[in-house]
C-alpha cells in the first residue's frame, strides 16, 4: 500500500479510470458484434434476391418475345430472346456464387437444368416455326415450354423466398444482439458505477475521516476547549499533522494549567475595578446581551445586574433612543461613539454623556460594546446659566444700541443741526461701530436661541432669489461706500427652496457682511445659486483678502476669530457657527474655499421645495427642535 496520501488518492483514481475503460472495451465490442450482423443482413441475401428478381424479368421478357414472334412473325422479337438469356444467365451467375442458406444449392442446380432444358426446347420450337410447322410449332409452346418456364419461375420465387426467410431471421439475431448488447452496457455501467462509488465513498471516508476529526478538534479548542489525543494511523502525511496536533495540544494544556489561576485572579481584579466605578457602565456581546454592569448601573436602572446577565439590552433598560444610538455607534466606521441624553426620573431631570466604545477589529464583525454613562447634568446646568446670562445681556444690550444709532443716524441726517466734516466723521464711526456692536448681540441672541433648544423654524417654500435679493439691497449703500460691487446671479426661474426665510435670510447677510469686511475698493461679491440632485447650492464669493489655511478646518466653530490685514479681529466668531447651525437643521451643509489675497468661497446647500427631512413636512407645518 502506498505511504503517501497523494499516492492513495492517486490509486483511487487509477481504479476509476479501468473501470471506465472496462465499460468502453465491452460496448466497442458489442458495437462491432451488431455490425457485423447487420453487415451479413444486407451483403449476402440482397444480393441472391436481386439475383432472382433479374432472371425472373429475363424469363418473363423471353416468353413475352416467343408470343410476339407466334402473334406478328416478327424476326426481330428472336434477338431479344438470346439477350435476355445472356442476361438470365448473368444473374445465375451471380446466385450460384452467392449460396449461402440451407438447400438453396440444390434448388439452383435444378434452376440451372431446367433453365438449360427451357434454351433446348426453344431450338426445337424455332426449327418447327422455321420449316412452316407453325400449328406444330404453338403446340409445342403450350405443351412442353409454358410448363418449363412456370416450373423456372417456381424455382426461382423459392430461392427468393428462402433469402427473404433468411434475411427475417438476421434480421431477428441482429435485433437480439442489440436487445443483448444494451443489457450488457447497461449492467457493465451499473456495475462501474456502483464499484466505483463504493470504492470512492470508502476509500475518501477512510482518507478524510483523520481530517474531520482534527477540524472537530480544532474547532473545540478554538472554544477554547482543550480535546482529547487523537488515535491516527494511516502511514501518510496526515498521520503526521495528527502527531503534531497532539503534541500541540499537550503544550497548550500546560499553558492552560500554568496561567489559569493568574487569569481568573486578573479577571476577578478587573471586575472589581469595573464595579467600583462611579459612573453607570454595562458591557454588551455582538447580540446586544447583558454580559457586566457595575452597582452604579444598577442602582441607576432599578434592576439586579447578577439576573440580568444574558438579557437583551431592551429587556432591562426600555429606552429605544438610547438603543438605538448604541446599534448605530456599533455599526459606525468610529471606534467610540458619544452623545449626551436627558434623563427623566420623574423627581428631576438629568443628562448623561453616553460614550459607546466598540470591542473588536472592525465594525462588520465587532465583539460587543462598553457602555458608560457620566452624568454631565452640572454642566448642563453651568450651560444653562450662561445661556440665559448671555440671552439676558444681549436684550440689555439691545435696546440702548438701538437708541444710540438711531441718535447718530439722526445728527448724521441734520437732523438735529448741520456738522462739521470732523463731527460728520464721528458720528459715521460711531455708526459703524454701533452697527457692528448690534450685529454681534443680534448673533448672540441667536445662538443662544439655538443653544436652548427654543428655536423654532418655520418651513415653507420660498424663492432663494428672492432672499438673496432683499440681502444684497440691505448692503447697497455699505458697498457703495467701501466702492465694492456686489451682484445676485441667481436666476429667479430656479425650483423653490423649502426653508425658514427668516433664518436663511440670516445666513445671507451674514456671509455678504463677512465678504464686505475682508474687501477692499474695487473689489467684487458675486452672489450665485445652482441645482444639485435634490438641493440648492447657493455660493457667495469675493475677491477679497481671503482666508488663511490655518483658519479653515475651525472658521465654523464658535469664537474662532480671523484676522484680518490690519492684524485684528474684525468679529466675534459667532455668525458662521450660527450659519452652520441653521444650514445644518435645514438638512444642508456648509463649506469655505479661500486664497490669501485672492478671495474666499462660502457654498451652502438647502432642499428643494417638495423635498421632506426628519423633523418637518412639505406642507408648511412647523416642528421645534
Amino acid at each position: 500500500m502506498m505511504k503517501t496520501l497523494k499516492g492513495k488518492i492517486s490509486l483511487v483514481y487509477i481504479g476509476l479510470v479501468l473501470l471506465i475503460a472496462f465499460v468502453g472495451i465491452v460496448s466497442a465490442l458489442s458495437t462491432v458484434s451488431l455490425r457485423k450482423s447487420v453487415d451479413g443482413l444486407i451483403a449476402e441475401n440482397y444480393i441472391s434476391i436481386s439475383a432472382m428478381e433479374n432472371a425472373g424479368k429475363a424469363l418473363n421478357a423471353q416468353n413475352v418475345a416467343l408470343l410476339d414472334y407466334m402473334e406478328a412473325g416478327d424476326e426481330s422479337r428472336i434477338g431479344v430472346f438470346s439477350a435476355q438469356n445472356t442476361l438470365f444467365e448473368q444473374a445465375l451467375g451471380k446466385e450460384k456464387a452467392n449460396v449461402t442458406e440451407t438447400d438453396e444449392k440444390r434448388i439452383v442446380d435444378s434452376l440451372e437444368r431446367d433453365y438449360a432444358e427451357w434454351t433446348r426446347e426453344y431450338g426445337i420450337f424455332l426449327n418447327r416455326y422455321g420449316n412452316g410447322q407453325r400449328t406444330a410449332a404453338a403446340d409445342y409452346y403450350r405443351t412442353s415450354m409454358q410448363p418449363q418456364a412456370a416450373k423456372i419461375g417456381a424455382e426461382l420465387d423459392r430461392i427468393t423466398a428462402i433469402n427473404q426467410d433468411a434475411m427475417l431471421a438476421k434480421k431477428n439475431v441482429a435485433a437480439a444482439n442489440a436487445r443483448n448488447s444494451l443489457s450488457l452496457i447497461l449492467l457493465v455501467s451499473f456495475f462501474a458505477v456502483t464499484v466505483g462509488f463504493l470504492l470512492s465513498g470508502y476509500f475518501v471516508n477512510r482518507f478524510l475521516q483523520p481530517v474531520h476529526l482534527l477540524t472537530e478538534n480544532i474547532s473545540k479548542v478554538s472554544a477554547g476547549k482543550l480535546g482529547k489525543r487523537l488515535e491516527v494511523k494511516t502511514g501518510d502525511e496526515l498521520e503526521k499533522l495528527v502527531a503534531e496536533f497532539n503534541g500541540m495540544m499537550e503544550r497548550l494544556s500546560v499553558y492552560e494549567q500554568s496561567t489559569m489561576g493568574t487569569l481568573m485572579e486578573e479577571k476577578n481584579k478587573s471586575v472589581s475595578i469595573v464595579r467600583s466605578i462611579p459612573d453607570p457602565l454595562i458591557v454588551l456581546d455582538s447580540n446586544f446581551r447583558i454580559v457586566m454592569t457595575n452597582k452604579a448601573c444598577d442602582r441607576r436602572f432599578g434592576f439586579d445586574g447578577e439576573k440580568a446577565q444574558g438579557k437583551h439590552f431592551l429587556e432591562a433598560i426600555r429606552i429605544g433612543e438610547l438603543f438605538d444610538f448604541i446599534t448605530d455607534a456599533v455599526k459606525s466606521p468610529e471606534t467610540v461613539g458619544e452623545k449626551i441624553f436627558p434623563f427623566d426620573s420623574g423627581e428631576e431631570k438629568s443628562y448623561l454623556n453616553v460614550t459607546v466604545t466598540r470591542i473588536g477589529s472592525g465594525a462588520d464583525s465587532p465583539r460587543g460594546c462598553i457602555i458608560l454613562m457620566q452624568d454631565v447634568t452640572g454642566f448642563k446646568e453651568l450651560e444653562r446659566v450662561k445661556t440665559d446670562f448671555v440671552a439676558t445681556v444681549s436684550h440689555e444690550f439691545k435696546t440702548p444700541l438701538t437708541s444710540i444709532i438711531m441718535g447718530a443716524s439722526m445728527l448724521e441726517g441734520g437732523n438735529l443741526g448741520t456738522l462739521s466734516t470732523r463731527q460728520k466723521d464721528v458720528v459715521d464711526a460711531m455708526i459703524e461701530d454701533g452697527e457692528r456692536l448690534s450685529g454681534f448681540v443680534n448673533e448672540l441672541l441667536e445662538i443662544s436661541r439655538l443653544e436652548s433648544g427654543k428655536a423654532v423654524y418655520s418651513f415653507e417654500p420660498c424663492s432663494a432669489e428672492a432672499i438673496a435679493e432683499a440681502s444684497v439691497r440691505q448692503f447697497m449703500d455699505t458697498a457703495r461706500r467701501k466702492d465694492v460691487k456686489i451682484t445676485n446671479d441667481i436666476d429667479e426661474n430656479l425650483p423653490l427652496i423649502y426653508a425658514d426665510f427668516e433664518r436663511v435670510t440670516w445666513v445671507f447677510n451674514n456671509l455678504i457682511n463677512n465678504a464686505l469686511k475682508y474687501t477692499r475698493p474695487g473689489d467684487f461679491i458675486t452672489v450665485d445659486a445652482h441645482t444639485e440632485g435634490k438641493f440648492l447650492a447657493v455660493s457667495v464669493k469675493d475677491t477679497g483678502d481671503g482666508i488663511p489655511a490655518e483658519y479653515l478646518d475651525r472658521i465654523f466653530e464658535k469664537y474662532v476669530q480671523v484676522e484680518g490685514r490690519g492684524g485684528g479681529p474684525r468679529g466675534a466668531g459667532i455668525g458662521l457657527s450660527v450659519a452652520k447651525e441653521i444650514v445644518t437643521a435645514h438638512g444642508g451643509t456648509i463649506t469655505a474655499e479661500s486664497e490669501l489675497d485672492a478671495g474666499s468661497t462660502f457654498r451652502f446647500t438647502l432642499p428643494l421645495a417638495g423635498q421632506t427631512r426628519e423633523g418637518r413636512n412639505t406642507d408648511g407645518q412647523r416642528s421645534g427642535n
